[in-house]
C-alpha cells in the first residue's frame, strides 16, 4: 500500500483504486489496471461510513477490499439511495440495501452474467459473414440445421 521513493513513504493508489472498463457492461479491471485488482469476476461494490469496499466473488470465494477511489467509466449511473450512509453500487444503479455478506448474495448483485456469451456471439458473428452476401440483410433467423452445425462446431473446439 505504501512505497519509499527518496526516504519518503508514499501512497501506491495502485493497489487502492479500480478503474472500470468501458468496453464491459458488467464492472471488469480496466487494462491497466488488470494487475493491480484482486477481481473474482462478479464484483459489487458497498459504500459504508465514509469507506468504499470491492466485494468481489467466484462462487465459492468471497473477498472484501477496501478501495480509496472507483472510477465507473462514460457510465450512466441511477440514483435510488434514500440513505446516503450505507449503500450499494451494482448494476449502474446506487441502491440502499445491507452489505452483500455471502457469496452467492454478490453474484445475484453482481451485473456480469453467469454465462459470458460474448465468445458465442462473435463465433456467430464470424459465420453470419461468412453464409451472407453483403446484400443488406438486416435480420435473419438461423435455420436450426445451422443452429445444430453451429453447437456441434462449437462443442468440437471449445468443449471438449
Amino acid at each position: 500500500m505504501y512505497a519509499m521513493h527518496e526516504g519518503l513513504r508514499i501512497l501506491n493508489i495502485d493497489d487502492i483504486h479500480y478503474d472500470i472498463s468501458i468496453y464491459y457492461k458488467y464492472y471488469h479491471p480496466a487494462w491497466h489496471s488488470i494487475d493491480y485488482v484482486h477481481s473474482l469476476g462478479h464484483d459489487v461494490f458497498y459504500y459504508e461510513d465514509g469507506n468504499l469496499l470491492l466485494l468481489t466473488s467466484d462462487g465459492s470465494k468471497f473477498i472484501e477490499k477496501s478501495l480509496f477511489y472507483a472510477h465507473f467509466q462514460k457510465r450512466r449511473m441511477e440514483n435510488k439511495v434514500s440513505e446516503p450512509q450505507n449503500y450499494c453500487i451494482s448494476n449502474d444503479k446506487f441502491i440502499n440495501i445491507s452489505k452483500p455478506k455471502t457469496a452467492g448474495r454478490i453474484i445475484d448483485l453482481s451485473p456480469r452474467p453467469l454465462i459470458d456469451l460474448t465468445p458465442q456471439k462473435r463465433f456467430l458473428q464470424r459465420i453470419k459473414r461468412k453464409l451472407l452476401p453483403s446484400c443488406g440483410v438486416q435480420f435473419y433467423h438461423w435455420p436450426p440445421e445451422v443452429i445444430k452445425l453451429k453447437d456441434r462446431i462449437w462443442n468440437e473446439r471449445y468443449c471438449s
